[in-house]
């Protein structure tokens, strides 16, 4: 009984065709040249193919049957597919995010058989109406792209001359691709959602199943199994009856759970994970189907200005966007935990899972290590209004909420990254409401660049409006480009948004890692570099690659350490949380970056590390005299509990690394989850005046060390204030 599995990956057959495919054309009998070959799963572009087109893919494989019905599973294209089984057509499937899955129980052939897949991805004619639910994996400024304008008149900066077009569209068949053979059911749609109560005692496990059933109408049994996975704990189990039809049920059963271990985020708690074990049985007392998943219990929540809640505790958000690769879906787990690490290491909390939906290892590793997930859906830009495209985009962002609502880690959707006007209105509005509609249990969004009080409007019908909205109001705004698109690096103390989800500035990788073809500010520009932006901001533009990968690099370190210890500062004092833009460049890129394509990290990476900290020491000039320097002395405390410090030690550093003076302050206490004033200390102006760097050292007993460096905010500001005082 049950069901078995037989994997068609591997290598197949394939002709290249960069021709539309005329309508004679799209089926198996015609000739094509299978002189190729090709990985699946796989971009083609990821295995040396630079290509956009159709692609015909062949699998022939030999065949006997074991079980009395199969059922063909596809699992993902990028980006649109035609599926042929022995000439027989099972119809299309679209995007990364949508399997196929057909019973083809009635056409295979004892011997041999033979698989045929078209697929097709192509650039956007219009990149502003796109048709194509890719999101920033299509149509991003940090996937490969060129800059010039596209004249859209709904998007005033697709007229500048750095404007993104994409210039790569990824294809191939991403997803696994076989058969699976059962007796009388096969589940072709799992989902888990969790549910907790107000007062964290009682939870709610909701399983959905869509059941492809091939026996006589009947009650089926199904056994649903809660078991802790690592930890100890209560188990739960549960015995439901289902009534069956031929074809396909939609099925949803839930289930009480009384007092589950919870699930929370890194720092603030452990994460308890449970395996759901489902079983359905034959009413003859078989097993046909099995089905192990994990989950947690844990409770999310977003108020109206912005405060984060999980389990009923207010946080403070620490963490990157991030894309992995513009070949993401076939990123290994080991790749992906190495850049999971690179987050941890630089104490994150959140990763914004930019503009796409990534592989389903990334989630369950955020899940392990308690790593909160902002997850936009693959929404980047502008998009089509037209029905049929809303209709499609609805459809892939059910399919996603459904496949990744079990995983804990997944704190809010975001259904749109800089959604236009037109989009904001129709395409963003909708996909909300579809989200919402699947998932009550987690705050949606529809805008990533706005971070309201309160509710979103539902719609802005003047364009005018819009507009305010998006760019000139800026306390509503949650992307910072100040010391990049905005001023200088040092106007961010002018900042205060809710919250913030995209913020840095550009810098070159190490000259080594730069590909040999880049030649100058113009190869740096077909890279994503913006010379003109980086003039402007910084003052200078070096002429020797490896002087601008210097000035670049450190230009983006300074940006990191004046934006967090400013926006740390503010913490609840309207600011809740601020994601870096980006860790890691998902191709040999000169972008916003602070881990190079190769993985090594940047200047600013270090930066961001210490700044990170949950507990992190900051002073800030206070006032310059003609005997003192006065400086202030806060502790950042991102903890939930409350801090008894032993020592403060705080000490000007001059040019040669030598210590000019030293303060310290003894006995402190600082509040759970709190910003506190722990004092001020005195400085004579000669030492200060020769400090180019501070060093404060928080020492607690209980906690360990915690050590802040200073380079750039605080002794920028005192050598100024010491020469406006001098003169």
């Amino acid at each position: 009984m049950g069901k078995d599995y037989r994997s068609l990956d591997g290598i197949w057959e394939a002709h290249f065709s960069p021709h539309e495919l005329e309508p004679g054309m799209t089926h198996p009998g015609h000739e094509w040249d299978f002189s190729e070959r090709l990985e699946v799963p796989g971009y083609w572009q990821e295995q040396g193919y630079s290509f956009q087109g159709t692609v015909v893919y062949r699998k022939s494989f030999s065949w006997r049957a074991d079980k009395p019905h199969y059922m063909l599973h596809l699992g993902a294209v990028d980006y649109v597919a035609e599926v042929w089984l022995n000439d027989v057509y099972l119809g299309p499937v679209e995007s990364e995010y949508c399997s196929l899955n057909v019973d083809v129980s009635h056409l295979l052939k004892e011997g041999e058989n033979r698989l045929v897949v078209f697929v097709t991805s192509v650039l956007p004619v219009h990149p502003e109406r796109k048709t194509q639910v890719k999101g920033a994996n299509l149509h991003w400024d940090c996937v490969p792209c060129k800059q010039g304008p596209v004249n859209d008149p709904l998007v005033p900066s697709s007229f500048s001359e750095k404007y993104p077009v994409p210039v790569l569209a990824t294809g191939g068949i991403v997803g696994h691709v076989g058969l699976v053979g059962y007796d009388t059911l096969v589940c072709t749609q799992k989902s888990i959602l969790t549910y907790l109560s107000q007062d964290l005692t009682r939870g709610t496990l909701c399983v959905r199943l869509g059941i492809y059933h091939k026996g006589r109408p009947g009650s089926y049994p199904v056994q649903v199994r809660l078991e802790p996975d690592e930890f100890e704990g209560n188990g739960y189990s549960f015995t439901r009856s289902v009534d069956l039809l031929p074809g396909l049920n939609n099925v949803q059963l839930c289930f009480e759970v009384a007092e589950p271990m919870l699930w929370w985020a890194r720092d603030m708690g452990k994460q308890h994970l449970y395996k759901v074990k489902l079983t359905v049985h034959s009413p003859e007392g078989g097993v046909e189907e099995v089905w192990c998943q994990r989950t947690g219990f844990r409770r999310v929540a977003r108020d109206d200005g912005w405060g984060l809640y999980i389990n009923n505790r207010r946080f403070f958000a620490r963490g990157f966007d991030y894309m992995s690769s513009v070949f993401h879906r076939t990123r290994k787990e080991l790749a992906l935990t190495e850049d999971l690490e690179l987050m941890l290491q630089a104490n994150a909390n959140m990763v914004r899972v930019f503009g796409h939906v990534t592989r389903d290892e990334f989630y369950s590793l955020c899940d392990r290590k308690g790593l909160l997930v902002f997850q936009d859906l693959p929404f980047q830009w502008g998009y089509s209004n037209t029905p049929d495209f809303i209709a499609k985009a609805q459809a892939v962002a059910s399919q996603i909420v459904l496949d990744y609502s079990h995983h804990p880690s997944i704190f809010l959707w975001c259904t749109h990254s800089e959604p236009r006007y037109v989009d904001f209105n129709k395409l963003s509005q909708v996909v909300s409401r579809t989200v919402k509609e699947l998932d009550t249990t987690r705050p949606v969004i529809r805008n990533s660049v706005l971070a309201l009080r309160g509710e979103e409007p539902q719609s802005v019908l003047d364009f005018q409006r819009f507009t305010r909205l998006t760019e000139e109001e800026t306390a509503n705004l949650s992307v910072c480009w100040t010391g990049w698109y905005w001023g200088k690096v040092e106007d961010v103390t002018n900042c205060n948004p809710c919250f913030v989800t995209e913020f840095g500035v550009q810098s070159l990788p190490n000259h080594e890692d730069l590909t040999p073809e880049v030649v100058g500010v113009e190869g740096l520009k077909q890279i994503g570099f913006q010379p003109d932006v980086f003039l402007k901001a910084t003052g200078v533009m070096p002429d020797s690659l490896d002087e601008l990968c210097r000035v670049s690099q450190e230009y983006q370190a300074r940006s990191y350490e004046y934006h967090i210890e400013e926006l740390r500062l503010k913490k609840y004092a309207n600011c809740n949380g601020l994601l870096a833009f980006h860790l890691v460049s998902t191709y040999p890129s000169a972008d916003w970056s602070v881990v190079d394509h190769l993985r090594h990290p940047k200047m600013a990476y270090d930066v961001i590390r210490q700044k990170f900290q949950p507990v992190l020491p900051v002073a800030s000039l206070k006032r310059v005299g003609k005997d003192e320097v006065a400086i202030s002395v806060h502790v950042i405390n991102d903890l939930h509990r409350e801090l008894v410090c032993d020592s403060l030690t705080l000490n000007l550093i001059d040019g040669s690394g030598c210590e000019l003076e030293r303060g310290r302050l003894e006995n402190l206490l600082v509040g759970a989850d709190s910003v506190a004033e722990v004092g001020t200390l005195a400085f004579s102006p000669v030492a200060a005046s020769q400090a180019v760097e501070i060093r404060l050292r928080l020492y607690s007993r209980a906690e360990g060390a915690f050590e802040n460096t200073q380079r750039w905010r605080v002794v920028e500001r005192l050598q100024k204030a010491l020469r406006r005082d001098g003169g």
